[in-house]
């Protein structure tokens, strides 16, 4: 049997997402939410450059949360960084709609009792409401940082430190995310937001608590250094 699913987003990450699900055999592509105005009414194949899929792309969530889909694949990363508690809404909302929600945009999701407010209750309530569940992957935090790291420590008798690095070359990646959120050729580091207090802390904070559940203990706090 074969799985209907809706894709939220057609930007960097949804792309790649929609050509995934096509080749997919066991996946069926039957809607998809798009942001611009220019982007609705198009069809996915020609906004992800693929050949036409048939499928028309719109900015109407009710009607796409209507369709008989077992599964939406979530690729907003818009506001994840910028604000959370919408995210987090949009993600409750879908769930509790009785659809599956694949997550990639926003990999702290990966451990979403390691969030501060009250996410899991949230996401949790949603769940149960819909009949529904949430798998988060992504390597940022994700598994790359996350999961490696706990795969380590379970293989060590002591734990006295742990050290993760994010290491990555972006001279590629054109994105405005490198402006307006890494700060790369900006004259005021003022108009970097990945250095205003909270910022870090607030990708990350998951996977440490994440960390320290697994080995038992409680962080005292948090401290970011730029």
């Amino acid at each position: 049997m074969g799985y209907r699913v809706i894709q939220w987003a057609t930007g960097k990450l949804g792309t790649q997402a929609v050509a995934g699900i096509v080749g997919h055999p066991e996946l069926e592509l039957v809607g998809a939410w798009v942001h611009s105005e220019d982007k609705d009414g198009r069809d996915v194949g020609e906004l992800c450059g693929l050949e036409p899929l048939g499928v028309q792309a719109t900015r109407d969530k009710d009607a796409l949360l209507e369709l008989p889909a077992d599964c939406v694949s979530y690729m907003i990363a818009r506001t994840w960084a910028t604000d959370p508690a919408e995210s987090v809404g949009e993600i409750a909302r879908i769930l509790r709609s009785g659809k599956n929600v694949v997550n990639a945009a926003w990999p702290a999701l990966l451990y979403p009792k390691g969030l501060d407010a009250d996410v899991y209750e949230q996401l949790q309530a949603a769940c149960i409401e819909g009949g529904s569940s949430l798998y988060t992957s992504g390597i940022d935090p994700g598994f790359g940082s996350t999961a490696l790291a706990l795969t380590a420590l379970s293989a060590t008798r002591e734990v006295r430190c742990v050290h993760t690095y994010e290491i990555g070359n972006y001279t590629g990646w054109k994105n405005t995310a490198m402006v307006t959120l890494m700060g790369f050729g900006q004259p005021d580091i003022e108009q970097c937001a990945i250095l205003r207090p909270g910022m870090t802390a607030g990708i990350f904070a998951s996977s440490l608590r994440l960390w320290a559940d697994a080995m038992g203990v409680v962080l005292d706090d948090i401290v970011e250094e730029n």
